[in-house]
């Protein structure tokens, strides 16, 4: 990748030191797909990512669905800008349905198990009905840390996590999450490489995609029930320019 004597290069989040590399290989025309970049409007071009407001008004609409209106936002002291926008987005779902959204913060490089031991008495102290988090551990923590409280899933409250589809840990229930196939970004990242090959350009409009949701144990979802769509990757640079 260095001497570009590469295909093309798939970079999965790459750090700051990373990022300014590509950049100057970028520039010298070679190919390359940024998935999941730490900041989209660093990448507003050959990146592939989720749209992360889109992702938080999907989970705010669950909750609404469900009749609750106590929610709670459960994220790290440091907060990444993917999970401000989708922080964004909840508050939108949360403003058209007249719920109110209080915020738990973890504290940094907590493994689940430690991290529900912050946020159990903290989620019950609050009197949530309705829980979003942001990533996989804080989705588990939240779970963990409610039932230890005595709190029921499903019944005392709702919760929809984030990139935890596949955690299983008995006797906890599976986690109704908002995401998107990690399979089907991957296979995108091989289209959009071809697609560079083939037209003999190095530069693509960064693609957004839709949230999905995984149904499962802590929040029912209806039947038919939708995401909302993903916007255009230059309308929600100019949406975070301007909020």
């Amino acid at each position: 990748m260095i001497d570009g004597g590469v295909f093309g290069t798939i970079i999965r989040t790459p750090n700051a030191l990373l990022e300014k590399f590509l950049r100057v290989r970028h520039k010298r025309g070679q190919r390359m797909v940024v998935v999941f970049p730490r900041s989209l409007a660093s990448w507003p071009t050959n990146a592939i990512d989720v749209d992360n407001i889109s992702l938080g008004e999907t989970a705010g609409r669950l909750l609404a669905g469900r009749g609750r209106k106590r929610w709670v936002f459960v994220r790290y002291k440091v907060i990444r800008d993917s999970h401000r926008l989708r922080l964004k987005g909840l508050e939108e779902a949360a403003r058209q349905c007249g719920a109110d959204v209080r915020t738990v913060q973890l504290p940094m490089d907590l493994t689940e198990f430690a991290a529900a031991d912050f946020a159990g008495p903290r989620l019950k102290k609050a009197k949530a009905d309705a829980i979003f988090s942001v990533d996989s551990v804080s989705s588990v923590a939240s779970l963990v840390g409610c039932v230890k409280a005595g709190m029921k899933p499903a019944e005392d409250f709702d919760l929809v996590g984030c990139d935890c589809a596949l955690w299983q840990s008995d006797p906890f229930p599976t986690i109704t999450s908002v995401d998107v196939s990690w399979k089907d970004v991957g296979l995108l990242a091989m289209d959009k490489l071809l697609e560079l090959t083939r037209s003999g350009t190095a530069e693509f409009e960064t693609v957004l995609l839709s949230p999905r949701v995984v149904p499962l144990g802590t929040c029912p979802v209806p039947p038919g029930f939708q995401p909302a769509p993903a916007r255009r990757c230059s309308e929600l640079l100019q949406l975070m320019a301007t909020s």
